[in-house]
């Protein structure tokens, strides 16, 4: 055949294998680019999953939250609610009119209570009331509670419950169990495996928390 033929035939094998490896090429880089952008785009999805978890465990902790508000809330209504009925009661009783209580202490439902001014261990704060005839308060009513927040103010005082004997197992020192109790919310949980006393904090009626019992707080004796 004629050379110009032969040149022709050569330019179009030519320019169908150019047009090949092309778009060979172009399909490559195409696929190279979605693998790239998949694997870019990983972490960021990994990412917005955990802050839309750290977001619901939020959202759910600050309902709870809001929630144990409420309930103190109501607690603290209750409380103001009965004031007016304790101190009358309190009042009219023929043995507070008698004055039985020693100088300093109160009376209360036939029984006497002593806010102590100093600090010290819940040990040392046994012994103490112990010395006078009495013990660490034993709470055995929703009344006496409610006195004892309220005549505590707001501070912080040790009460006859402990669970030193066995952990989990709260017995006031009157060797009674005690199952129910005020305690505040998520309370009691021995911190850091070393609180085994009991303590009041606050003038709510749920004010009770676990302490470590070397801890030196005032504390409220009772006598019979």
């Amino acid at each position: 055949p004629p050379p110009y033929r032969l040149i022709a035939v050569f330019l179009g094998l030519l320019c169908v294998v150019s047009l090949t490896g092309f778009i060979i090429q172009s399909v490559y880089c195409n696929g190279f680019l979605h693998v790239n952008q998949s694997q870019s785009s990983l972490p960021r999805r990994n990412e917005l999953d955990d802050l839309s978890a750290n977001y619901s465990a939020l959202a759910a902790a600050h309902e709870k939250l809001v929630e144990e508000k409420e309930e103190l809330k109501r607690e603290n209504e209750r409380l103001l609610s009965l004031n007016t009925d304790i101190n009358l009661k309190e009042i009219q009783s023929p043995e507070r009119l008698c004055k039985l209580c020693p100088q300093d202490w109160e009376f209360f439902q036939s029984k006497c209570y002593h806010f102590s001014t100093g600090r010290l261990s819940w040990r040392d704060s046994q012994a103490d009331c112990r010395s006078q005839g009495a013990d660490l308060v034993v709470i055995d009513s929703r009344l006496e509670q409610l006195f004892i927040s309220r005549q505590s103010k707001g501070g912080s005082y040790w009460i006859g419950l402990s669970d030193a004997a066995s952990e989990g197992t709260w017995l006031w020192v009157n060797g009674a169990r005690e199952t129910g109790g005020y305690w505040m919310p998520r309370q009691p949980d021995n911190h850091r495996g070393r609180e085994d006393c009991a303590m009041i904090a606050s003038r709510a009626v749920r004010n009770w928390n676990d302490e470590e019992c070397g801890r030196t707080l005032s504390w409220i004796c009772e006598a019979e």
